[in-house]
């Protein structure tokens, strides 16, 4: 048996788009409107349709109309009166063993109240760990808030540098899951991702694409005219390549012909390209000489990003 669990389920101008979206499947598939019609070898069609039982957990009863309101079931918290308040309870239960209990919430959902000294030993030792693999992708922020979990990993006699990276790599692939609506940070995979044709060292053509070109550690300089592209490591990030891109050529090139972006003007890619989250302007002028911010962009491209597409 399936059962889908969504959490963090509110209303927000950021995610109110998908919520709705996500509301209106699970209506259709209630009243078996939604599903997916396909054909079999027989020439009899199937369809699959999504009915499973679904939780969602949200600071506010899901949905905003009675459509929503008469498919689900809502519980709530309340308090009963004459029960001393789950919170007063723990800050009690602290108090008596003299332990923090603002550092113990994680703990006690986790089942290790009973070993909260050792929790915050272990805390204060990954505190001091500034050189975790992949930490420069990411902000200080999201550091500090996963040294609980490194904590909790080293105290049950996990390698915390082991589970960071794992976080962080996690962290990455969702961050650019959400990026690349952004058209700016499209334009950037197709780029990346297009299928090339160039010469091998024996002057054969092979099918390969820029990610896999860019991929190799250390990378050499390397100009593509033909496709106006130019890339070389990044001297002060070694966890990024950078890339050149002249549009007047690259524009007419097989890199966006037949992409999304195939129609585009020239002259409003660069426009676009801005709009992502890896396009810089840093040097620009200085480094591409003559031709201009308006005509060549230059990209820092993540390790990671390069690898999720050469390797998916």
């Amino acid at each position: 048996t399936l059962v889908v669990i969504l959490d963090e389920f509110e209303h927000s101008d950021q995610r109110r788009e998908a919520l709705l979206d996500v509301l209106a499947l699970l209506r259709a598939s209630s009243t078996g409107g939604a599903g997916r019609l396909r054909s079999t070898k027989d020439l009899k069609a199937r369809v699959d349709r999504f009915n499973v039982p679904v939780m969602a957990g949200a600071i506010e009863p899901i949905g905003s109309s009675d459509a929503d309101f008469n498919r689900w079931l809502v519980t709530e918290l309340v308090h009963v009166e004459g029960k001393e308040h789950p919170g007063a309870v723990l800050r009690k239960w602290c108090a008596q063993r003299k332990v923090d209990w603002e550092g113990l919430r994680r703990a006690v959902t986790l089942g290790l109240a009973d070993r909260v000294a050792e929790l915050q030993g272990a805390h204060d030792e990954v505190s001091q760990i500034t050189d975790f693999a992949g930490g420069s992708t990411v902000d200080s922020r999201f550091l500090e808030g996963i040294h609980p979990l490194l904590a909790v990993a080293r105290v049950l006699g996990r390698d915390p540098r082991v589970v960071a990276k794992l976080i962080i790599d996690a962290k990455g692939g969702q961050a650019h899951d959400v990026r690349s609506n952004r058209r700016g940070n499209r334009l950037v995979e197709v780029l990346l991702a297009a299928p090339i044709t160039i010469p091998d060292p024996m002057n054969r053509p092979q099918r390969t694409t820029l990610a896999c070109l860019l991929y190799p550690e250390p990378l050499h300089r390397f100009a593509l005219p033909e496709l106006g592209i130019t890339a070389e490591e990044d001297q002060q990030h070694a966890d990024h390549v950078l890339l050149w891109v002249y549009w007047p050529t690259a524009s007419r090139s097989e890199l966006l012909r037949g992409s999304e972006f195939g129609q585009d003007r020239m002259d409003n890619l660069p426009s676009v390209a801005a709009d992502g989250d890896f396009w810089v302007d840093n040097g620009l002028q200085k480094r591409v000489g003559t031709l201009g911010n308006r005509k060549t962009t230059l990209f820092r491209i993540p390790r990671d990003m390069l690898r999720a597409i050469v390797s998916p």
